[in-house]
């Protein structure tokens, strides 16, 4: 074991030491870091000497940037065409408040005074009802735009694209051949920066976008954007940039009209410019651009490749707010003072904030295509209502309450844990547990904690979401699995351990009937037909003397000696098993987690049958049990409270992510795996239910060879069984003494009538012609009271004897019959 945990070490400290570094060496980084903050110095100037129009490929005007000169090549034909789209897609949402507010016209400048000072742009007769602020995470499908039909894929010179830059591959990445797919984009705004004046307003905005189609794998192409928002209007601008295309220095010549791209330079030459200044003061500035499009900028440095780059439009829907405590409100104000109160709440009396919803329009220039949001009016709203998703003060809340749901689940696992330990406190109880379902609630215990943090922190929001409440789970998960469930396993292991080192049985087959006295030792007789089958009672019972006894002979006291050694052996094996436990349980926990890691990188349908397998084995907790309980002959292990809670309780997480559309994972329901997994719960549970009243082994065909012997404590009686003196329990009450026993304890058969005369016993008919059944009365062995124990009655005509069958095996509960043949109450 020491050997394999070296082993890993070794391997792990080897994987950090030969890992690439972040960045390339300081010596060569230098004068490549001058050289990009130089070019990137030049694009700065070209965007502050350019005017609105200077982009026209129609025309013959082009911009002496990266992507967007002549010989680039880019499809720059199409984007009038995708501007136009573009912006019907405002006027069709705002109408003609729209068309004034891109132009920059209809708002005296006292109102924008007013609205300034109210820091709502402009006056709510020129304003449109949408949020200011649009941080959030909004998800929907998306297809081709039929503008893709009129675009050839043009045919690019990377090496006049980007002189000087190296690819790995010639393979263009994020290239989507798809017809539709899903989309999801995060949208940051919390610290950006804004540019005011009289006639508009504007702020910056960056946003994560993913795309997935049929042949995408993981969370699809993922991309980083960055660009304008005109909080006024509701629209937004994005870009990507890279080497090969100059994105952001350009992206005032994408918007609208002139006004729109005043507004935009403006912003742009203040943003820009500070972070190229702080560049340029750097002693050693970054070769990373720090507008790059990749998620990971080192990744670019590295591993350069090519990629599609996108230009995204998106325009906000108006919202619509319809309360009757607010009749008087106009949309605009009564918005903002719902953002006000997400924002900075104080307890305000506001509705409920309405989602985002934007329409999306994204041109690919030099891949050559255009893809646009699913919804109407070209689809029907059944078929997609474009991207919607919640603000990120409503995730936030949303992520607080399921924290606090799960935390509350798992602190209610763990208190019926707690009693379910009290109740197993013997060996005797102990061992009707079958370990692997205690260890299998606790993996998935550990498992399901991993998930929900990681969750929470490859979306970004884990510290501002749930960070108390994600702890406080954390920790009452960890207490769970560390302290409690380890316990319990531990007790578990170490009581079930003379199972596991038992040498198994001989299997013994039966002679023939014609052998049967060959069969039988030399020196004895054959056993009579009549004789009761030898009862298995378990080994030889050892008693062995106490501590205080002293005069124990040399005999004794070796044999002790012996049995103490033998007892720390079994101690020392338990430890090394509980310590390979240990290590084999969390080396199997983190090798899950990086393989559920790796498995996100797989295509949708096998990342889907990953995680179904995954949680079909989770929720087969109560199956290891099932079968303890067939091959034990234990009826009832757990308690009901355990059996019942443990279910719905482990079910409640998985339900709410598989069902709910808007869980704060953004995972997509699946309703009908949800079904599945729920009816496979439920009949786990049902086959616990039905073997603690009608016996483990019930569903079970009697021939089944693979299942050991064993025992029935609760046999069903039959009249017919006792005038044959079968298998009769001793303390039949006798007052009149005129019953016959014989040595072997059964009744002599020709002293028992065929209803019970000569018993000296009156058999009371305590129950009702329909059960079939009557009562015989024993002295139970322990209390000394009698107990009316159901007899079937012997073979009778029609159904009677079939009723009075199933009504002792519900009835029997209410006895037990030992071995050695006494009985009691139980």
């Amino acid at each position: 074991m020491e050997g394999a945990r070296l082993v890993l070490v070794v391997i792990f400290l080897l994987f950090i030491y030969f890992s690439p570094e972040t960045h390339a060496p300081t010596i060569t980084r230098r004068p490549r870091g001058d050289d990009t903050v130089e070019l990137e110095r030049y694009a700065l100037q070209r965007l502050r000497s350019s005017s609105y129009g200077d982009l026209l490929a129609g025309s013959g005007k082009w911009l002496e940037l990266a992507g967007l000169r002549h010989h680039d090549n880019y499809t720059w034909s199409s984007l009038p065409g995708v501007i136009d789209k573009a912006q019907n897609d405002v006027l069709s949402l705002v109408g003609e408040k729209g068309r004034n507010i891109i132009n920059g016209v209809g708002s005296s400048s006292e109102n924008a005074e007013t609205a300034s000072e109210q820091n709502l742009g402009l006056a709510d007769f020129d304003a449109v009802p949408v949020y200011r602020n649009l941080t959030g995470v909004i998800r929907g499908q998306w297809t081709r735009s039929p503008l893709s039909d009129k675009i050839s894929a043009p045919v690019l010179n990377l090496t006049n694209l980007a002189p000087g830059h190296e690819y790995m591959t010639e393979e263009y990445n994020r290239n989507i051949t798809g017809r539709e797919g899903k989309i999801d984009l995060r949208l940051q705004q919390k610290r950006s920066k804004e540019y005011r004046q009289k006639d508009g307003y504007i702020r910056e905005i960056s946003g994560t976008l993913a795309i997935k189609d049929e042949t995408s794998t993981g969370d699809g192409w993922e991309m980083r954007l960055h660009g304008v928002h005109y909080p006024d209007l509701g629209s937004v601008v994005l870009t990507t940039t890279s080497e090969k295309f100059a994105g952001i220095f350009a992206l005032p010549h994408f918007t609208f009209s002139e006004h729109t791209f005043s507004l935009a330079r403006s912003l742009l030459n203040q943003t820009l410019g500070s972070i190229i200044q702080e560049r340029e003061s750097a002693y050693s500035p970054s070769i990373a651009n720090p507008w790059s499009s990749s998620l990971t900028a080192a990744s670019d440095v590295m591993f350069p490749s090519p990629h599609c780059e996108f230009i995204v439009y998106l325009q906000a829907h108006p919202s619509v707010i319809e309360d009757e405590a607010f009749p008087v409100v106009s949309s605009v104000n009564l918005l903002a003072r719902i953002e006000d109160e997400l924002r900075f709440p104080d307890g305000a009396p506001v509705p409920a904030a309405p989602p985002i919803t934007m329409t999306m329009t994204a041109f690919s220039p030099d891949c050559g295509f255009v893809l646009e949001s699913k919804g109407p009016p070209r689809f029907a709203p059944q078929e997609g209502i474009h991207l919607q998703g919640p603000k990120l003060e409503s995730y936030i809340a949303h992520a607080r309450r399921f924290s606090l749901l799960f935390g509350a689940v798992c602190a209610t696992q763990t208190l019926l844990l707690v009693r379910q330990m009290k109740e197993a406190s013997t060996p005797s109880t102990v061992s009707r547990i079958s370990f692997w379902t205690i260890a299998m609630m606790a993996f998935g215990d550990a498992f399901a904690d991993a998930v929900v943090y990681f969750g929470f922190l490859s979306h970004g929001m884990f510290v501002d979401a749930a960070y108390l409440t994600s702890l406080t789970t954390g920790f009452i998960v960890f207490v769970s699995v560390n302290f409690l469930g380890m316990r319990l396993m531990m007790d578990i292991w170490t009581v079930q351990a003379p199972e596991r080192h038992r040498p198994e049985p001989a299997t013994t087959q039966t002679p023939p009937a014609g052998e049967q006295g060959a069969a039988t030792e030399p020196d004895t007789l054959p056993a009579p037909a009549t004789a009761l089958p030898a009862n298995n009672s378990g080994p030889t019972e050892v008693i062995l003397p106490p501590d205080q006894d002293l005069d124990m002979d040399d005999d004794d006291l070796t044999a002790g000696n012996a049995g103490q050694t033998d007892a720390n052996d079994t101690n020392t094996n338990n430890r090394r098993d509980l310590g390979a436990f240990y290590s084999r349980f969390y080396l199997l926990l983190f090798g899950l987690m990086f393989l559920s890691v790796y498995a996100s990188s797989w295509p949708t349908p096998l990342r889907s049958a990953f995680v179904n397998i995954l949680a079909f084995i989770y929720l087969s907790f109560w199956t290891p049990q099932i079968y303890r309980n067939v091959m034990r002959n234990c009826r009832q292990a757990f308690r009901w409270e355990f059996v019942v809670g443990q279910s719905i309780l482990r079910l409640t997480p998985i339900l709410y992510v598989y069902t709910v559309a808007d869980n704060v994972l953004f995972v997509e329901p699946d309703r009908t795996a949800a079904l599945v997994l729920v009816g496979w719960v439920w009949v786990q549970v049902c086959l616990l239910a039905s073997g603690a009243v009608l016996g483990p082994r019930f569903f079970l065909p009697a021939t089944s060879n693979w299942i050991p012997p064993a025992y029935d404590y609760h046999p069903v009686l039959r009249q017919d069984d006792l005038e044959a003196g079968v298998n009769v329990p001793l303390g039949l009450s006798s007052p009149d003494a005129a019953v016959s026993v014989s040595t072997s304890g059964s009744l002599d058969p020709s002293s028992i009538g065929a209803d019970g005369a000569g018993t000296g016993v009156e058999l009371v008919d305590k129950r009702s012609k329909d059960t079939a059944l009557r009562d015989w009365e024993f002295d139970c062995a322990i209390c000394m009271q009698n107990i009316d124990v159901p007899i079937v009655p012997a073979d009778g005509t029609g159904g009677e004897s079939s009723a009075g069958l199933g009504a002792a095996l519900l009835a029997r509960r209410s006895y037990m019959v030992t071995p050695c043949r006494h009985i009691f109450h139980s």
